[in-house]
């Protein structure tokens, strides 16, 4: 177990955390731009690297989206178009940049 303490997602600004938020989304994107279904474990591992390195700098449920789309990546029901995928992330992203 770490003994350093990570400044929560509260603890930083407002701005900085749509930043990191917008940085996320992108990274995800071409995460899921280059998926195909050959390679879902693969590319699940990227988002689980991904959620780990933002956690503490962007929300909570942003991570969770995150964490989700892996899950399903490696249950295989996020197929070649992933809709599941790009429509979620696509809807919060909008949301969260309002």
């Amino acid at each position: 177990m770490s003994t350093t303490v990570m400044p929560g997602w509260r603890d930083i600004s407002k701005i900085e955390q749509q930043e990191n938020t917008n940085r996320l989304y992108a990274e995800v994107q071409d995460v899921l731009n280059g998926y195909t279904k050959r390679q879902s474990r693969r590319a699940a591992s990227q988002l689980d690297k991904l959620s780990n390195g933002y956690e503490g700098q962007v929300g909570a449920c942003v991570i969770l989206l995150v964490r989700w789309i892996s899950f399903l990546m490696r249950r295989g029901k996020a197929g070649k178009q992933n809709h599941y995928a790009q429509s979620s992330l696509t809807r919060y992203s909008l949301g969260a940049a309002a």
